[in-house]
């Protein structure tokens, strides 16, 4: 009779416990070969988080998982809202606005370089802030929308002192951590004005292949007096229309 109060008081004390990992892969599924890990929930995240699974095997990534067995490590899986916030800022939640944020680095805690990159994907890119040595985030876009982060430290700080690495994936979606990009161009070096928008208003509308573009202005210029080209850069309107002052007047090609 004792025993089995004892069994029932620990019980008890077991399911009130509050529960401050929100997911992870704990039994490697859909995540390669190693140790699952788990991430803390968003409001309490810091570059040390994490908390490892159980040893696995699982077979690539698909849908809300990452994937592979080579190149950047995927056993490590954390909330994405949790790495996207890593060392002082989030992903945004749109490509554009990312794009726009990133082409001041001053502005950014602790970011040397912002880097955007065209993935071999159709509508695919990806938003690189590269940090002090060893230390990179990443922002990875479908249509505009945030799917993955991943962070990189210099030493052991995700999953429990395991990975250098954490990685997330928005549910229902999949991401090539280690793609190769087609295009990069450098966004933001901070102390400097170099960079791909430099001296162009942000960069806050999609063209019709999903870059970003200077947003046209509203109302549209009067044309009359402007020189053909005016604004100096084809602005975009709609996501499929580019503007333009030609002979005194507005044009969109759409």
């Amino acid at each position: 009779m004792v025993d089995d109060r004892i069994r029932a008081a620990l019980l008890i004390a077991t399911l009130a416990l509050p529960s401050v990992m929100v997911h992870g892969c704990d039994h490697g599924t859909s995540l390669g070969t190693g140790k699952g890990g788990q991430v803390s929930d968003a409001a309490t995240v810091s570059p040390s988080i994490g908390g490892s699974g159980s040893d696995g095997t699982g077979a690539p990534g698909a849908g809300g998982q990452a994937g592979g067995t080579g190149g950047t490590r995927t056993d490590c899986v954390g909330d994405l809202a949790a790495v996207s916030s890593l060392w002082g800022w989030s992903c945004e939640q749109q490509l554009c606005s990312d794009v726009s944020r990133a082409t001041n680095c001053d502005n950014l805690p602790s970011v040397n370089r912002a880097y955007f990159e065209h993935l071999p994907v159709y509508s695919a890119h990806r938003v690189r802030y590269e940090l002090s040595e060893g230390m990179r985030k990443d922002c990875y876009y479908a249509g505009g929308v945030l799917v993955g982060a991943v962070a990189y430290d210099s030493g052991l700080s995700f999953c429990d002192g395991t990975s250098p690495v954490v990685v997330a994936v928005s549910p229902g979606d999949s991401v090539d951590f280690d793609a190769t990009p087609s295009r990069t161009d450098l966004i933001c070096r901070r102390g400097s004005d170099e960079g791909y928008f430099q001296g162009l208003p942000p960069p806050g509308c999609y063209d019709v292949r999903g870059e970003c573009r200077p947003c046209c202005p509203s109302p549209p210029p009067d044309c009359m007096d402007k020189a053909d080209g005016y604004p100096g850069y084809l602005c975009q309107r709609d996501g499929y229309c580019s503007c333009e002052c030609r002979s005194r007047e507005w044009r969109c090609y759409c």
